[in-house]
């Protein structure tokens, strides 16, 4: 009976080792259509790619984020990206 429980602890542990380091790579890859947003493109094209965005920067530009990842896109007086950078918010320790 000690046996079968260890052996499903380990399982479980195994299980959850595995579960780790596949969060991480998912955590550390940015969504396809973040690669999409290139400079000159409009605000309003940028959005349709991406969605709505989830808060505006200090300095107004869009910020979208996805796991622990932030896309921060900057414009122009005319509406035209001018930057995209996304950049990790969140450090996990492994």
């Amino acid at each position: 009976m000690i046996r079968k429980g260890v052996l499903v602890a380990m399982v479980i542990l195994q299980l959850l080792v595995v579960g780790c380091r596949s969060t991480k790579h998912y955590a550390d890859t940015p969504p396809a259509a973040w690669s999409r947003v290139v400079e000159g493109m409009k605000r309003q094209e940028a959005i349709s790619i991406l969605g709505q965005p989830r808060q505006r920067s200090e300095s107004g530009g869009d910020l979208w984020y996805s796991g622990v990842l932030e896309l921060r896109v900057e414009y122009d007086t005319m509406g035209r990206v001018t930057e995209a950078s996304s950049r990790r918010i969140i450090e996990i320790h492994t």
